[in-house]
């Protein structure tokens, strides 16, 4: 049991003897309040936000069974765990959060109040002013509802996080009962476990969260020395977050050690999982039709996965944005394998008019790879948005100016662009880069069948294959898509998109593509294969 702590609150109150009359004066106010506060909350969660329930989806044999983070693994073995911010699900966990903070600071407000009153009147203590419906230490009945499970929850966490020697000292500090016993008599010295809670976790947390964790420690210690419940709950809010990140950077390092070996087994264990799901109900009838069309559809009797990557190939080419229920776990990489796809021809048509500019101006020589690099990449920060789309048609006015800047470059020319040339690359740049124009249709032909001839070769270097070394054979992509080659570009693309098939397959040419139909047995249900929970993945940079 931990000694009784000073009590700086009460010290600083008691200095301050007219202020506090005053506020003695508006008690019947505050004991209003303090009865009514509880029916006013009573459908907010007595529990706060982050508590270990919610930080157990980290636990890593849940991640392990965690078939969304399994299958992106085999795509970015960089990906980490973060909090999951968008979606309407994160909107619903801000708006429980900010309610339940907001009842949460009533509790704190009325702890304030009687800080006070006991401050101003020690000899009558814990009895100094009549509240209404008095509970037996003085306080209004259910008048802590929630400080008490903060004050668990916190305790739990960190049990959960740190290594069990360290429980004694948890157990002793943390106490519930001794804590909610100090704060109905007005003596529980926030700021000293406060200060407790900050050298202990500096001993846990990564060097990011200090400064995060000198927010918890200065906001509490502020709040309690000015009595201003929002400073309290701010650096309670700053706790959690410090609480909540550690967790996270705890479950990325242990399961970065574990990524080779989820990889390795991700063929054998997304089949058991979709085989589980399909006898729970999961409709997947129409992929099985999908892909015995286009088995009637192929010319070539080619095998399934040739079919397959032929499919998705095209899908990438002409921008298809219906996929079968067993390409959700993909959609979204083949969605952005079509965005870059698009930019290639859009950058192909740009060096076009680049090529045809300089021609105008009167230049014979040769032109460098820098001077394609550096004009791709000055483009590309000039027309591309948050969700890489490249739109050269739309702006094709400030790319043309680029377009006839990079010209100058190259033939030595410091003079600022004119009008003329300027004008010339614009109707030039228009002309190739009209999507439903013909020049634009040819070089998306072009690069289409290369492609196409690509992927085929890259599917007959991979055949044999693990998961792992698929996975370890990707090139790293270079940050910033339009500053490549079309034929870098073109490689990138075709080893994501092989990847990609070769992988589908592997899962669903056994178990669904290659077995005979069988319609029937329909349950409705089970429609995604994604949930949203507040945790989700992102590419570590």
């Amino acid at each position: 049991m931990p000694a009784t702590p000073s009590t700086p609150l009460a010290s600083h109150l008691s200095s301050n003897g007219a202020k506090w009359e005053h506020l003695a004066q508006e008690s019947p106010r505050l004991s209003t309040f303090s009865a009514n506060h509880s029916t006013h909350f009573s459908l907010v969660s007595l529990d706060p936000p982050i508590t270990q329930a919610v930080l157990s989806e980290l636990d890593i044999p849940r991640l392990e069974k965690d078939l969304v983070l399994r299958h992106h693994l085999n795509f970015d073995p960089r990906i980490e765990l973060r909090v999951n911010t968008q979606g309407p699900q994160a909107e619903k966990r801000r708006e429980r959060a900010h309610k339940y903070w907001h009842a949460l600071a009533a509790e704190i407000t009325l702890w304030l109040a009687h800080c006070q009153r006991t401050a101003a009147c020690p000899s009558r203590r814990p009895l100094c002013i009549p509240l209404p419906q008095p509970g037996p230490k003085g306080l209004p009945q259910g008048a802590f509802q929630r400080l008490p499970r903060l004050f668990g929850a916190v305790r739990d966490i960190l049990k959960h996080s740190v290594p069990s020697k360290e429980w004694p000292v948890i157990d002793a500090r943390l106490d519930v009962q001794f804590l909610m016993q100090q704060l109905e008599h007005g003596i529980c010295d926030f700021t000293a476990l406060s200060d407790w809670l900050g050298s202990f976790l500096r001993r846990f947390c990564s060097p990011t969260q200090d400064r995060l964790l000198h927010t918890m420690t200065s906001a509490i210690r502020l709040g309690v020395e000015n009595a201003e419940r929002d400073g309290i709950v701010h650096g309670l809010i700053a706790l959690f977050e410090i609480l909540q990140g550690m967790n996270l950077d705890a479950t990325n390092l242990s399961s970065r050690k574990l990524h080779s070996t989820w990889v390795e087994d991700t063929i054998a264990f997304e089949q058991n999982d979709f085989l589980r799901r399909i006898a729970h109900g999961w409709d997947v009838i129409g992929a099985q039709m999908w892909f015995k069309n286009l088995q009637e559809e192929d010319e070539e009797s080619r095998k399934g996965l040739w079919i397959l990557a032929k499919a998705l190939t095209e899908a990438v080419i002409f921008g298809h944005e219906n996929f079968p229920p067993t390409l959700t776990l993909d959609y979204n990489r083949l969605r952005a394998l079509q965005v870059d796809f698009h930019a290639l021809v859009y950058q192909a048509a740009c060096r076009q008019t680049f090529e045809k500019t300089l021609k105008s101006i009167g230049w014979t020589g040769k032109i460098s790879k820098r001077s394609y690099t550096e004009l791709f990449l000055r483009v590309a920060v000039l027309i591309s948005d948050p969700g890489r789309q490249y739109d050269y048609w739309q702006r094709r006015g400030p790319v043309a100016l680029e377009v006839v800047r990079a010209a100058y470059t190259v033939c030595n020319n410091r003079e600022l662009p004119t009008s003329e040339h300027v004008k010339f690359a614009e109707d030039c740049l228009g002309h190739c880069c009209d999507p439903r124009g013909r020049v634009f249709e040819d070089l998306r032909i072009n690069l289409a069948k290369s492609l196409k001839n690509k992927v085929d070769d890259e599917l007959c270097a991979i055949d044999d294959l693990t998961p792992l070394q698929l996975m370890r054979r990707r090139i790293p992509r270079k940050p910033g898509y339009a500053v490549q080659s079309e034929d870098e570009g073109l490689i990138h693309i075709v080893m994501r998109t092989s990847h990609i098939a070769e992988l589908h397959w592997r899962i669903w040419g056994p178990i669904l593509y290659e077995q005979p139909m069988h319609v029937g047995g329909r349950a409705e249900g089970h429609t995604s294969l994604i949930g949203e929970g507040p945790y989700s993945q992102r590419s570590s940079p």
